[in-house]
């Protein structure tokens, strides 16, 4: 018989176990049958032949069978085993789940950002998304940007290989079903009608719009809508095909609806397509010309395709790269940048070679410290599993001395902690569901994820992760008691002395307290971060600040003259009304802004500012007050047309454009060199642009109502509350703008809401830091109290010698605890040194704080050792009021 007959026969008997039993029952009853009728005694031929069992025996010995018998009576006795006690398997299980559960949650986030290809879709790997790399940036550092102008995209479908293997897209939104603010919102991705052939795609109702209906200048109405979209806002209607539906002032006709498995290529969900062809009337609701996206200049468009097969992506980037240059050239003449790049990336964004996003940061960061979580954790758990081995000492030197082999041995405590392994996957899997729901609501608000939390991937790395650390934790124990001193342990009673501690579970505590302190480093220097970033002055009295504005159905604003004219009308009947201290207005709401417009002053232009492009602003005079910033030189501007040829500048483009000189009075031409005189007014705090931990940003105001800001708007009013009167104040503004302005209607903001999402990230980190710190610590508390309450309870006819001889209370406590407390201090010095040494990894994520930074270290020290000393007191006490004659009597 071949080795692979022998395998087959093993695999066979193994999956069929009854049947083989049941066949060689047969078989061994057919030869003690034949070997009676060919004897003159029938009672002995079949006592000649042997023992049925035995032969049985052997028969099972030929296969896999034999093992599995064995494995099952170890796997009972090991369960039998865990049984016997409760506590033990209770703090084993809930550190493992602890550990386990953390990663797999940590994980569940990881393998959408980082390994999940869209889903429903034919061979993504194939698939390729275009970035382009800018080495001309305000700042200097090279940038890459999936946007490119549709121009460009022409181009580079050329060297890709033909149009048909790249695909165009852009999104636009808010857009609103039945044209009412009241309707659903939504984005529409408007994009070629190759974007399903590249795809794979098939249309699960109806059809997909084709190239010819995404040409430029093809004004095609018509989009196809995503299976959630399709059940959760059009009612699964299933005569949805050919309807037409208003999205704001436009109306669509469906043609089709996407399969339940397929929500887009990005991480955000997209729930209506639309061809190219709609997209001019789209972006100009009153009409438009294609010109307005085919401008070059306009990059607002993603491109991916499929290499043509016979062209290496090497090639494509080179031959793109080329006509890139050539074109910017054509366009910015000797300002174009000659150096960008273009390059074929994953079509998983967080894959490609931008910048990661501090929330990508963040969630690898935390893939790090779930880790050192599981390690602590299966550190705990190899501590009591070895704590347990020692109170079976005499038991695991009986099974030796009765002849079981060490192999035996090791598999049957490697087979009792896979056991608590899987019992603590059950109640990770829990954790992990639990966990990974909570960071995909704060870490990735707002993308809707194509699989549940516990998709296949986090439950079998759950469970593969589980074993590993079963294995682990069981075969340390098994392999360091499988070699014991047979005599003196068979004469063992359960006693030990203090002398007879175990390195490697003093190791297993050091590390621990190491891992502990690292964490709790993490979360303070998270914690402090936090604390910076709330200080910053951003310019603004944002807790103090609420904007209003009127909104109005697609097509129902009034002329823009009227709807200023009854905001400024509102404005002035505002001033000093209930809980109101200033109203101001203004074109955009603060941490926005627009653009800038060529300016010169001097001799100078705005176009050799380089890095200090200027943000401009039209806004009304009382803005400034109304919205905290701080007057430093001058006054105000005047409102409407006195305030025409007037312009204020904050200190930082002070700066820039007179470093030695006074800025007030100064001229600034708008536009033109020729164009009349703009005078500074005033100059104004610097105010945030759009991030909170920026550069100084060169800003500048010019007066709502001049000729300069004609079109710009101004109808969003910024209202100044007294303190604590942010409610009344809120009910006095949408009175006010409900009389003025009946057929809209109001909407009020907080400016707390417009900046919450620029603290949200560091909050985050600070909450999720701090909580795997605190879980550290529990997990490391129930590791150190674990490890000295077995030490005393193993030593117990120990401390009733010492007891007995006149020890007092205070002397077994301090040996008790002094004794946990070296090895803790030790752990703790190591975890200082491991801290300096990879700070650095989170270094990007901390602000106003040096990532070894000694305060934080020494709170993360001196709150373990609070906690060691704690663990080991209830323990200590234990052993200080042991009963001397009970433990003396113990044998």
């Amino acid at each position: 018989m071949s080795w692979i007959d022998g395998l087959r026969h093993k695999l066979r008997t193994l999956l069929r176990a009854n049947d083989y039993d049941r066949e060689i029952d047969e078989e061994l009853r057919f030869h003690q049958d034949l070997a009676a009728m060919n004897a003159a005694d029938r009672e002995e031929a079949i006592r000649r032949f042997g023992n049925r069992t035995y032969h049985k025996e052997e028969a099972r010995r030929m296969t896999w069978l034999a093992w599995l018998d064995t494995v099952q009576q170890d796997a009972t006795y090991a369960w039998r085993s865990i049984l016997r006690t409760p506590g033990v398997t209770a703090m084993i299980v809930v550190t493992l789940a602890l550990g386990i559960g953390v990663n797999g949650a940590v994980f569940s986030v990881l393998d959408q950002l980082f390994l999940r290809n869209p889903s429903g879709v034919v061979e993504p790997e194939g698939l390729r998304r275009i970035w382009t790399k800018y080495t001309r940036t305000p700042d200097g550092t090279p940038a890459y940007s999936r946007a490119t102008a549709y121009p460009q995209y022409k181009r580079m479908a050329e060297a890709w290989g033909g149009e048909d293997r790249l695909a165009v897209m852009t999104q636009y939104g808010n857009f609103r079903l039945g044209g009412k603010l009241t309707g659903p919102a939504t984005n529409i991705l408007f994009t070629t009608g190759n974007y399903w052939t590249l795809l794979g795609v098939r249309p699960a109702m109806g059809r997909f719009f084709t190239d010819a209906e995404s040409r430029p200048g093809t004004v095609t109405q018509k989009i196809v809508v995503s299976n959630g979209y399709w059940k959760s806002t059009l009612g699964a209607d299933t005569a949805i095909i050919g309807k037409r539906i208003k999205l704001d002032t436009l109306e669509f006709e469906v043609i089709g609806v996407a399969p339940a498995n397929f929500n887009g290529v990005d991480l955000r969900a997209t729930t209506v397509w639309a061809p190219l062809g709609a997209l001019p009337r789209a972006d100009q609701p009153s009409g438009g010309s294609p010109s307005v996206w085919l401008s070059p200049r306009r990059s607002t468009f993603w491109t991916f395709g499929r290499i043509d097969p016979k062209r290496t992506y090497a090639d494509f980037e080179r031959l793109a790269t080329t006509t890139n240059r050539e074109a910017n050239k054509q366009i910015d003449g000797p300002r174009a940048d000659s150096l960008s790049t273009i390059h074929a990336a994953s079509i998983i964004e967080a894959r490609g070679p931008a910048t990661a996003t501090q929330e990508q940061v963040l969630s690898t960061r935390l893939m790090g410290v779930a880790i050192i979580i599981l390690i602590i954790a299966c550190a705990n758990v190899v501590n009591l599993m070895l704590a347990r081995a020692v109170n079976r000492k005499r038991e695991i030197a009986v099974r030796l001395a009765m002849g079981i082999s060490r192999s035996r041995l090791i598999r049957l405590i490697t087979i009792e902690s896979v056991l608590l392994a899987l019992c603590a996957a059950v109640a990770a899997l829990f954790t992990a569901w639990w966990g990974g729901s909570l960071l995909r609501s704060q870490l990735m608000a707002g993308v809707v994820f194509a699989q549940p939390t516990l998709h296949a991937h986090v439950v079998w790395a759950t469970i593969g992760v589980a074993l590993g650390c079963g294995l682990i934790a069981g075969v340390i124990p098994a392999v360091q008691f499988s070699r014991p001193q047979l005599t003196a342990d068979l004469k063992d009673n359960g006693r030990s002395s203090g002398k007879q501690r175990s390195r490697l579970r003093d190791g297993l505590v050091v590390a621990q307290a190491a891992l502990s302190v690292m964490l709790l480093v993490g979360a303070a220097l998270f914690v402090r971060t936090l604390k910076n970033i709330e200080n910053i002055d951003i310019g603004f009295d944002a807790g103090r600040v609420l904007f209003a504005d009127v909104r109005y159905n697609p097509g129902e604003a009034p002329p823009i003259a009227e709807r200023i004219a009854k905001i400024a009308e509102v404005e002035e009947r505002l001033q000093g009304r209930a809980g109101i201290e200033m109203v101001g207005r203004t074109a955009m709401t603060p941490m926005g802004g627009f653009s800038f417009w060529t300016f010169w002053w001097g001799s100078d232009s705005s176009a050799s500012l380089s890095k200090e492009f200027p943000v401009a602003y039209a806004v009304g005079s009382k803005f400034f007050a109304a919205s905290g910033m701080r007057l430093l030189k001058g006054r105000t501007f005047d409102d409407g047309a006195a305030g025409e040829g007037q312009v204020m500048v904050n200190d930082a483009l002070a700066k820039v454009l007179w470093p030695e000189g006074e800025a007030l009075g100064q001229c600034i031409r708008f536009q033109q060199r020729a164009a009349p005189c703009h005078l500074v007014t005033g100059v104004v705090s610097t105010a945030s642009r759009g991030e909170l931990i920026e550069r100084p940003q060169p800003q500048y105001y010019l007066p709502i109502g001049t000729k300069l800001t004609e079109g710009m708007g101004g109808w969003i009013l910024v209202v100044r509350t007294r303190p604590g009167a942010e409610e009344a104040a809120s009910r006095e503004v949408r009175a006010m703008l409900k009389q003025a302005l009946p057929m809209g209607e109001a909407v009020i903001t907080p400016m707390t809401e417009v900046v919450e999402p620029k603290y949200r990230p560091w909050r985050l980190g600070a909450k999720l830091f701090t909580g795997v710190g605190v879980l550290a610590l529990l997990v490391a508390l129930v590791g150190i109290y674990s490890t000295v309450a077995y030490s005393v309870g193993q030593r117990t006819h120990e401390f009733g010698v010492r007891v007995a001889l006149g020890a007092k209370l205070g002397d077994v406590l301090n040996q008790v605890v002094g004794e946990g407390m070296r090895v803790v201090v030790f752990g703790i010095a190591l975890g200082v040194v491991l801290t300096m040494v990879t700070s650095r990894l989170v270094a990007s994520l901390l602000y106003g704080v040096e990532p070894n930074d000694i305060s934080a270290m020494m709170l993360a020290g001196s709150t373990l050792l609070l906690v060691a000393i704690a663990a080991s007191l209830v323990p200590a006490w234990r052993a200080a009021r042991v009963d001397p004659v009970r433990a003396l009597r113990r044998e």
